[in-house]
């Protein structure tokens, strides 16, 4: 497709390469967060929606490990 570049997931695909329950899917669905679109009865995740939604995730933080004497 000539000038066409986006990405459509299926609730199965999106939860499987985010990481995301369906249960969460639907909810982020639900709220907005995440936009979809129809095709028959198949709904498909908005790929850009979806790296939107994991960009809003805040940076994961950890503790350094304590210094281990030789």
């Amino acid at each position: 497709m000539d000038g066409c570049d986006f990405d459509l997931y299926s609730i199965n695909d999106a939860s499987a390469k985010f990481a995301l329950s369906r249960a969460e899917i639907y909810r982020r669905l639900r709220s907005g967060d995440l936009q979809a679109r129809k095709n028959g009865k198949r709904t498909l995740i908005d790929g850009a929606s979806l790296r939107r939604f994991v960009d809003s995730m805040p940076a994961a933080t950890f503790r350094p490990l304590p210094n281990q004497a030789a």
